[in-house]
């Protein structure tokens, strides 16, 4: 049951890692990359917010 459940955690917050790069990380100085690792090693929370604070200025 654990297992299922820790699978379960991991595909959401790999998804979630996943969806802030691609809709925020092409709009931010950090880039696709980056918005994508922060999310992962972070939490995806962190990740958009700092996409979000660094957008790009044009």
């Amino acid at each position: 049951m654990q297992e299922l459940l820790f699978f379960i955690v991991f595909i959401v917050w790999y998804t979630g890692a996943l969806i802030v790069a691609e809709r925020i990380g092409k709009k931010s100085r950090l880039g696709e990359e980056w918005t994508f690792f922060i999310g992962f090693m972070f939490t995806p929370i962190i990740s958009a917010a700092l996409g979000l604070m660094l957008q790009n200025k044009r």
